[in-house]
């Protein structure tokens, strides 16, 4: 259990694109939001743990303004990734990504409406598809690069 009383399932309490599992984790909750659309499962864990991750990542205490608690890399992967789905805009500054971090939020912790499956459960599956992508393209360009040994060819 985290700070909030929330199982992340070994997460930290918030998002960090560097010091989380977060392709995984995004692939995983696209598997389920997959299933779910195609009615072979109703277990929706990694979506939840998603969901609380990006409301973890955000302090509410002022609700008038609210403010992001995400490191500049994982801004830069949320923002891309909110642009590559199919969610209607890219922020252009971080007031407009944690309005729409909270939407995000809101749409993942909630269970879908049975009556609009389809449509809610494809958009929230294309952001978990382009937060994998991007987070685990990030994680590759800084993890990934190492330089060579300079008295090998």
């Amino acid at each position: 259990m985290d700070q909030v009383g929330v199982s992340l399932g070994g997460y930290k309490s918030g998002l960090n694109v560097l010091g989380t599992d977060l392709p995984l984790l995004a692939t995983k909750a696209a598997i389920e939001l997959e299933l779910y659309s195609e009615n072979k499962n109703d277990d929706l864990t990694s979506v939840q743990t998603l969901s609380e991750l990006i409301k973890n990542s955000i302090d509410l205490k002022d609700t008038n303004t609210p403010r992001s608690l995400m490191d500049p890399s994982t801004v830069t992967v949320m923002s891309k990734a909110i642009g590559d789905s199919k969610w209607n805009a890219t922020p252009k500054t971080i007031d407009e990504l944690v309005k729409i971090a909270i939407k995000l939020a809101e749409e993942l912790g909630r269970e879908p409406d049975q009556s609009k499956r389809n449509g809610e459960v494809q958009k929230i599956k294309e952001f978990c598809i382009a937060l994998a992508k991007c987070s685990s393209a990030h994680r590759q360009s800084i993890f990934g690069h190492s330089s060579k040994h300079p008295f090998r060819a």
